[in-house]
């Protein structure tokens, strides 16, 4: 009787539990029982797709396909992989990876199933259906969303990347599992990743839905769309011009950034190293947004700053005279980059020759305090507010006399790519600088509804009239003789800029860089009369430091005539009238000859005594004012020519048709070559040393009068 007293409160308390409290051993019973009879589905919503600002396709979800192989007969009722050679043989045929590798992996012992590294990963519906038209056995698919990257090479480092974060984590996702991890698709990663949608619905007793019991819980919002200000004309075009040029130079890195200074829009970016979605290529190198980023001392394009400063002040004064070379300022002595100087001349051509001591003695004159307020104004060593992550801003100490001075040519102080874009906005928008734009608009996919970016003035630093004046002078550092900005010309186009040259610093020997190493940059204002674009390419330390300048001039010209003929601006003023150089290769030479000079070319150099013409420089189907110097070859006995009061660039067309290695030392015109003209070429072994200077100063100084702009000219011999 005991025993069934206990056995019976036993009973009546699992009872108890089951009907009243509706558990068993921790378990609800009703979620178990909802759980059998009744299923949620997570339906994913769309990552919203990046665009360029007219539309096109930059970033977009697709379904792609994973391709492995099963290898063994472990699993009952599959199909395994049997005739290896004939699977890895149609395979190759259909994704990238050779026979051999394929047939490797099929051979692997002890494995019963194997994947084919990013070759079987991201396929196409297409080449899913593809693939299975070879009816192979034991090859399977697998399905994902994945983010496509149409265009490959594209602003890759700023339209950044999104990932399937169950890749990198333990993370059992539901729904659209990509994440942005760089750039935009970081920065707007809660706009494009839309809100997932639940549906609940009745199951059988077998699991399958039971039709008509589908609910909507939360309706799906898909991601919305974002549509950059980017040109896909001019950035496709920028990125295979920057591919040539890094493969062909081989720096240690390179920028560009394409501005619209007006309403601050960036319509073309890029950088090297960089990834390759399409193509699954990330070097490591490749991750950092180089613009955003790094931080770096600028060097003289900096002086673009310092001008519009002390014009703005009223301390600039064209004509006035000073004493380049060097200048003391406190402990140590500032030498400008050909460390001799050229005598005493005025700060005009110290600004066409980038003279360091002429900017320590502008500085001065602006006044440190001044000239760090204009700085300050300018956003110099301040965040840009981007929104990018892992922004740097910059470093702008101004501790000692010595380092305020140096900020005057570009040392002493750090800046990214953004800050100094953002201030050259000033200069080619009558004084107003614009924040830069990456976005203009969102479209919300769900309401239709479109949210713009706005076109933001960040400060006024400088007065219309200055921005003018300082656009007029820039015009000399690209056209006045032996200035340091002659090889950035471009044919059709009248423009203003600033060359730089900076050394570098490096953090661990806590010293400056020798033996060359350098950051090269150029920035343009492009016309230079109501600029349509600002222009910046940085190039640091190319392979081979005689071809620094060389490779970032090709990069701009070639860049900038492709985007003046884009906006149909390229029609140049008589004074630089130009013309496509036609082929004359395979030409007799006096036939040739008297074309070119039907044509307008009048500066025409034949090497060899040959009667056919076998090759040519410039010959790119590129524009070149008439005065460019043709050089025609037809072999036979070739002579080195006398090359005295020729530019660096013409020297090269001919080392580069001789295949000749040169060397150059200084700047400006030839005025030694160390192996004379009439050498028979071929009996030259060295390397041909070529002295550049600058002997004579010949300048147009635009003087600035209450009444009127006038020209006039100076010469002064460099001591």
């Amino acid at each position: 009787m005991a025993f069934l007293c206990v056995v019976f409160i036993v009973f009546l308390v699992r009872f108890t539990q089951l009907m009243v409290f509706k558990t068993a051993n921790g378990e609800d019973l009703t979620k178990l029982v909802h759980q059998m009879y009744n299923g949620d589905e997570v339906i994913p919503a769309r990552r919203g797709t990046i665009y360029d600002a007219s539309g096109e396709t930059l970033a977009t979800d697709v379904k792609t396909y994973a391709i492995y192989a099963v290898l063994t007969d472990k699993y009952k009722g599959v199909e395994y992989v049997e005739d290896k050679l004939a699977t890895a043989r149609a395979l190759a045929k259909h994704i990238n990876m050779s026979e051999d590798n394929i047939l490797k992996l099929l051979n692997q012992d002890n494995v019963n199933q194997t994947a084919f590294g990013n070759a079987g990963v991201n396929l196409t519906y297409l080449q899913k259906e593809n693939i299975e038209k070879e009816s192979l056995k034991g090859i399977y698919f697998t399905e994902k969303i994945s983010r496509d990257y149409p265009k490959g090479y594209y602003a890759n480092n700023v339209i950044g990347l999104a990932k399937d974060i169950r890749e990198d984590t333990s993370v059992e996702a539901q729904g659209n599992p990509l994440q942005g991890v760089m750039g935009l698709e970081a920065q707007y990663n809660v706009q494009l990743r839309g809100i997932d949608g639940l549906v609940n619905y009745d199951k059988d007793f077998y699991g399958y839905s039971v039709p008509g019991t589908q609910k909507v819980i939360e309706e799906v919002q898909n991601g919305n769309n974002i549509y950059t200000t980017f040109d896909s004309r001019l950035t496709e075009y920028l990125e295979e011009q920057m591919s040539k040029i890094y493969e062909k130079y081989k720096p240690k890195s390179m920028t560009a950034i394409v501005v619209r200074p007006k309403t601050g829009d960036v319509v073309a970016v890029s950088q090297r190293p960089t990834f390759n979605p399409k193509q699954q290529e990330y070097p490591e190198n490749g991750w950092i947004n180089q613009i955003v980023e790094r931080a770096f001392e600028p060097g003289s394009t900096m002086k673009t700053l310092v001008l519009a400063a002390a014009i703005n002040e009223g301390v600039f004064s064209p004509m006035e005279l000073y004493d380049s070379g060097k200048i003391k300022v406190g402990s140590i002595v500032v030498n400008d980059w050909n460390r001799t100087g050229w005598g005493r001349i005025s700060y005009l051509q110290g600004l066409i020759y980038s003279s360091n001591v002429a900017f320590v003695n502008i500085v001065s004159q602006i006044g440190y305090d001044k000239w760090k307020e204009y700085m300050d104004a300018f956003g110099i060593g301040r965040s840009t507010e981007s929104g990018f992550p892992n922004e740097n801003v910059g470093l702008n100490s101004y501790a000692s006399e010595e380092g305020r001075a140096s900020t005057g040519f570009g040392q002493g102080v750090s800046v990214t790519s953004l800050q100094l874009v953002q201030a050259f906005t000033a200069i080619a928008n009558e004084g107003k600088m614009q924040k830069l734009r990456f976005v203009d608009r969102i479209e919300n996919t769900t309401t239709g509804e479109v949210t713009y970016t706005k076109v933001q003035t960040l400060s006024n630093p400088i007065k219309p009239e200055t921005a003018k004046w300082v656009l007029k002078y820039l015009e000399e550092v690209i056209y006045a003789e032996n200035a340091t900005g002659e090889n950035y010309k471009v044919d059709g186009v009248r423009l203003a800029g600033k060359t730089g040259t900076a050394e570098i610093y490096d953090e661990e020997k806590k010293t400056y860089l020798t033996d060359g190493n350098y950051l090269h940059s150029i920035v343009a204002f492009v016309p230079s009369e109501k600029p349509e674009y600002v222009i910046y390419f940085t190039y640091d330390r190319p392979e081979s430091s005689r071809t620094s300048s060389l490779g970032l001039s090709e990069w701009f010209t070639t860049f900038t005539s492709y985007a003046m003929k884009y906006l149909g601006k390229d029609e140049a003023p008589e004074s630089q009238k130009a013309e496509v150089v036609p082929s004359a290769t395979g030409a007799d030479v006096e036939t040739a000859k008297e074309a070119l000079k039907n044509i307008g070319f009048t500066d025409i150099i034949v090497l060899g005594n040959g009667t056919i013409i076998e090759k040519q420089a410039p010959l790119d189907n590129q524009l070149y004012t008439l005065d460019t110097k043709l050089i025609l070859y037809t072999g036979g006995i070739v002579t080195l020519p006398d090359m005295t009061g020729w530019s660096k660039l013409d020297v090269m067309k001919v080392m580069n048709l001789l295949n000749i290695p040169v060397n150059f030392e200084g700047e400006g015109f030839v005025s030694e070559q160390s192996i004379p003209s009439g050498v028979d070429v071929s009996t030259i072994t060295d390397t041909v040393n070529i002295t550049l200077t600058s002997p004579t100063v010949k300048s147009t100084a635009i003087k600035n009068t209450s009444d009127k702009t006038e020209t006039t000219s100076t010469t002064k011999e460099t001591e």
